[in-house]
């Protein structure tokens, strides 16, 4: 075995792929528990791009040495490379099982559920974790107060992170992620001071320049943060996702001091240095899935059991775009006690960014389980975010995308549609680094292009829900608060409270792009943004956002 494995070896180094493999295959037969012989086997299979067939011997290695992570941690990556997001997690359960006191393993595990958007899993994981003697705990405890913060239970997180300051008070990620949590609950003056602190202590840290100057209006009495921003970009160290942030922030202390022209340029380079990154939205592809939508999508579907349906849920959804009054509709909404802000929960916008054919399956004849299991997967999730009795709000943009599936998982479900003049939304949003699912985001004509297959969409669910639908225009909500606010409060069935007005005096963590505009008394200086950059568009943008 000795003498095969190193000539197995000296094929590789040649880059002779085929006559390792006939090696490793021939070894594998002779020698099927042979940790030597597995682990070059592996080699071969990554090596020739067969990620499945590496999986299979490693998981024969898991099992020969059931205490190594290594494995699990192989295992993990390529599961994800596959985007198996599930396998990844089942793999450390699996050794979890046999190393429950494996601290190392139980964080990692956390990293994972929390990038999928498993906030209450993530905790327990994280909480086992820290039950045990990972190192350094303070790193644990930061990612804990992060978990708690996704769970909409901010003033724990903001605990946990004093308690770390109180051990070590010059703790970067602790003062960043406090900083950012009480810039979000309007508590500016000592958010920036903890984000001044963190640039003291790592001046490499643009995150934290990028949140103060995203964190109020800059003025000349700011300027200073802007000559920061802009000798950053020039230096030559900065990732490019570092750049592109930069790039953004800029655009919007230039469009604060109404520098316009310089405000757009900032804008192009951060949209083309995203673009690159995310890749191009597909107009054709989104056309295609607008138009299935629309033939699958029928009255009959929706209306299929129905009668059987015993479902009593009457969860709120705010769909539309980002930067059309989404924020301060929510927050209105918030006021009321019969009702429990949710944040932007993805979910639906997961799993239509997934496999096409398991988002469409949800439609098929037979699909009543899946459909089960996603009521099932929401309604935890809702109960995990805190709405235990009262009337989740999910103010997710995009669920206007999957407003057929939620009306069919949710009969009683209701549609608050913020609208905003295209022009001005189309500027709003170009402005912002928005999530890299948003790629229409990235250039101003695909916005447009985007916007224009959404009223198209929007259009059929009307035709079949129209009464479930309450479209509201962000001028009108601006202009007349009280009107506008007691139409929205009568169309949900709940009783008006005229604190509804007053969003931004409540003290609630508000962690989107308007969170520094929430805590002005409701105004009307946004309407009408984008004639500042009408003469800097080009003559195609021009027609395509005025069409």
């Amino acid at each position: 075995m000795k003498a095969e494995l190193a000539q197995l070896q000296l094929s590789l180094s040649r880059g002779n792929l085929v006559e390792a493999a006939r090696l490793a295959q021939l070894l594998l037969r002779q020698y099927p528990e042979s940790g030597q012989v597995l682990k070059a086997g592996v080699q071969v299979h990554v090596r020739m791009g067969q990620i499945d067939a590496a999986m299979k011997l490693t998981e024969r290695l898991a099992k020969l040495e059931p205490h190594n992570l290594g494995y699990v941690n192989y295992l993990a990556r390529w599961a994800l490379q596959l985007r198996q997001e599930a396998r990844a997690h089942d793999y450390y359960r699996a050794y979890l099982k046999n190393n429950d006191d494996d601290a190392k393993a139980w964080f990692q595990l956390c990293e994972l559920l929390q990038s999928a958007g498993q906030s209450a899993a993530a905790l327990d994981a994280v909480e086992k974790a820290l039950s045990g003697d990972f190192s350094p705990r303070a790193h644990a405890q930061v990612t804990r107060a992060i978990v708690l913060a996704d769970l909409r239970r901010e003033g724990e997180a903001v605990a946990v992170l004093r308690d770390v300051l109180n051990e070590d008070p010059g703790h970067v990620q602790a003062l960043f992620n406090l900083g950012s949590l009480l810039q979000a609950s309007g508590e500016r003056t000592e958010s920036e001071a903890l984000f001044e602190q963190v640039l003291d202590q790592d001046p490499e840290f643009i995150e934290a320049l990028v949140r103060m100057i995203h964190g109020r209006k800059m003025t000349v009495e700011q300027s200073d943060w802007i000559q920061r921003a802009e000798r950053a970009v020039a230096s030559q160290s900065r990732s490019d996702y570092e750049l592109e942030s930069l790039q953004f922030a800029l655009a919007k202390a230039r469009d604060d001091l109404g520098e316009y022209e310089m405000a757009m340029g900032h804008m192009r380079t951060a949209n083309e240095k995203q673009r690159q990154r995310v890749g191009a939205w597909n107009q054709a592809s989104f056309r295609q899935f607008v138009d299935a939508s629309i033939t699958r999508v029928t009255s009959a579907w929706l209306d299929h059991d129905q009668k059987q349906d015993q479902t009593s849920e009457r969860p709120i959804f705010i769909v539309g775009h980002f930067r059309s009054g989404s924020t301060l509709i929510e927050q209105m909404l918030a006021a009321s006690p019969e009702t429990h802000a949710l944040g932007e929960l993805d979910l639906f916008l997961r799993l239509q960014s997934g496999p096409p054919q398991d988002w469409w399956a949800l439609f098929d004849e037979g699909g009543e389980d899946r459909l089960s299991a996603v009521r099932r997967d929401y309604l935890e999730l809702s109960r995990e975010l805190g709405a235990h009795g009262a009337r989740g709000v999910d103010k997710r943009p995009e669920n206007l995308q999957a407003m057929g599936l939620i009306k069919r998982l949710f009969p009683k479900a209701l549609f608050i549609h913020s609208r905003r003049r295209r022009l001005d939304n189309a500027i709003s949003i170009f402005q912002q680094q928005l999530n890299d699912l948003s790629r229409f985001s990235t250039s101003l004509l695909d916005f447009s292009s985007y916007d224009k297959e959404c009223d198209r969409l929007m259009d059929h669910w009307k035709a079949l829900f129209g009464r479930s639908i309450l479209t509201v225009n962000y001028e009108s909500l601006v202009a007349a608060p009280e009107q506008t606010g007691r139409s929205l409060y009568d169309f949900l069935g709940l009783t008006w409270t005229p604190t509804a007005l007053h969003p931004g005096q409540r003290g609630q963590f508000v962690r989107t792009a308007s969170a520094a505009q929430l805590r002005q008394s409701i105004h009307s200086e946004s309407v009408g943004r984008g004639k500042n950059y009408l003469r800097h568009l080009t003559q195609d943008e021009q027609e395509a956002i005025a069409s």
